[in-house]
């Protein structure tokens, strides 16, 4: 039965796959080395990817939620702009087996061919632009499956300090 954490923490330090979703908030444009300028519109996307090395999907996924971090890989940049919303951690998963499964759902696209998968020569991207009405919680347990392990950003919320606008006194 899938699981669902608190905290990245809890996430499995195995290898594996993972899918990230990610909820852009306004346009990014991506300059990607050897490829043409690509824009992404605001709105939900889904990332594939895997971790084998040292402390698997955990510290994989951990890296991705830092803001700031250097870039590495594709995700990277859109990572630093708008942040990880949700996890579905495959332990022993395939990252292509995740992005194949979420192009088949109804008004999934492919925004950036080559998007993530620079070394995959079975998909056409590893980032999915989902449908504004996809379900993420149904969406994520399908995902993650009767093994999976599921992760959601806590809501955050903002206060601003007296006498500045903006604020209901």
């Amino acid at each position: 039965m899938m699981k669902t954490v608190e905290d990245i923490e809890s996430l499995p330090d195995a290898g594996g796959a993972y899918a990230l979703v990610i909820e852009l908030l306004r346009p990014l444009t991506l300059a990607l080395k050897g490829r043409p300028e690509a824009r992404l519109d605001p709105g939900r996307y889904l990332y594939g990817g895997s971790a084998r090395g040292p402390g698997g999907i955990r510290a994989r996924v951990r890296r991705h939620a830092r803001v700031g971090k250097t870039l590495r890989w594709h995700v990277d940049i859109l990572t630093n702009t708008a942040g990880v919303q949700a996890v579905a951690a495959l332990t022993g998963g395939n990252e292509c087996d995740v992005i194949g499964r979420v192009a088949k759902l109804p008004g999934a696209s492919i925004p950036v061919p080559g998007f993530g998968s620079s070394d995959c020569t079975d998909c056409a991207a590893h980032l999915i632009h989902l449908p504004d009405d996809a379900d993420m919680d149904a969406f994520l347990t399908i995902l993650a499956g009767d093994d999976g392990v599921v992760w959601r950003c806590p809501p955050v919320v903002c206060f601003l300090p007296p006498g500045v606008p903006g604020k209901a006194d």
